[in-house]
């Protein structure tokens, strides 16, 4: 029952991951949209900088997903190392 569950858990990551690809792709394209509107920001966007105010809440809702949706992945590679561990744990003890 445990290699079930670690499969289960297998997938989930995986679809997560690519949930994160597919949301950082569309955050890149906030920004891409803004600069061919605004022209370029020069350099990396910090949220400190005042003249980055304006992209930094025009990507605020892609940048949210994102950030949310790598916390999923960080979680679901949580269940699936512990998964795998307790699996290791039940095969040693019957082995």
């Amino acid at each position: 029952m445990a290699l079930v569950d670690v499969g289960g858990l297998a997938l989930e990551l995986w679809r997560t991951e690519l949930a994160v690809t597919e949301l950082h792709r569309i955050y890149i394209r906030k920004i891409q949209e803004y600069e061919e509107r605004y022209g370029d920001i020069g350099g990396r966007i910090n949220p400190r900088n005042h003249e980055h105010v304006a992209i930094v809440s025009y990507t605020m809702d892609a940048r949210l997903a994102l950030t949310a949706a790598k916390r999923k992945v960080y979680a679901a590679r949580r269940r699936l190392r512990n998964a795998c561990a307790k699996a290791a744990r039940k095969g040693a003890t019957s082995a």
